[in-house]
Order: C-alpha cells, then structure tokens, then sequence
C-alpha cells in the first residue's frame, strides 16, 4: 500500500477524535494528497503525495494539521454541520505546534514551516 508505507498500520493513537482518525488519513492520501504535486502521480516513497504522510506520521504538530486539512476538506464536501470537530483538530495542532516550538532545532524546521501554513490557510 501506498510504495510501501500503509498508514493504516503506524498511526498514532487519537482518542478523543470526533471524527475517524481513519476517514481523514483515507481522505487525504485518496483525494488531498494527489494535488501535492501535479507533475508526480506515483505512489513511490519519494513521491509528494506518500513523503508527506511518512513526514507526517514522525511530527505529531504535522499529523494533526494534516488532519485539520482533510476535516475541512470533508467539511466542505459533506457538512459535518458541526464546526467543533474542525475547531477541535485546530486546537491539538495549536497545541502541539507550542509545544515542539520550544525546541530551537525544531522551530523553523521544514515540518513547522508546513504547519505554519495549514494553520493559517484555515485561520
């Protein structure tokens, strides 16, 4: 699955997540992650569409703005009628980003960066 990587396999552990951590890893590797890289559809271990989620399993402040993403991306598709469960996966990214940002060699690291971003295109 996926050049080798099954994500389903090495997920961290979310217990209190309102919506199937599943749903939205499946959500974003299927119908986000495609549009990482326009030039690139393959599902090698270099490719941006599987790196991103290998990145992201080992990042928790990435894992969750990579949730954030896919939870608006469904959102959008589907109302959840519920903005609380956007807020929430919001929330533990903002959490988390505070926590690792103590860290000088993580703060401006490639993964803070992208987290930066997420947080705030859906700011």
């Amino acid at each position: 699955f996926l050049g080798g990587l099954d994500p389903f396999s090495s997920t961290p552990t979310i217990i209190e997540s309102p919506i199937p951590t599943e749903w939205l890893i499946s959500h974003f590797i299927r119908v986000l992650a495609p549009w990482l890289s326009s030039y690139d559809d393959s599902l090698t271990p270099i490719s941006p569409r599987v790196s991103w989620f290998a990145y992201a399993l080992n990042h928790m402040p990435l894992f969750y703005a990579t949730l954030l993403s896919a939870a608006v991306h469904l959102d959008r598709m589907k109302s959840f009628g519920d903005l609380s469960k956007l807020l929430w996966y919001k929330a533990e990214t903002l959490r988390l980003t505070n926590e690792k940002i103590q860290d000088p060699s993580e703060a401006a690291s490639d993964q803070m960066i992208l987290v930066a971003l997420i947080l705030l295109f859906f700011n």
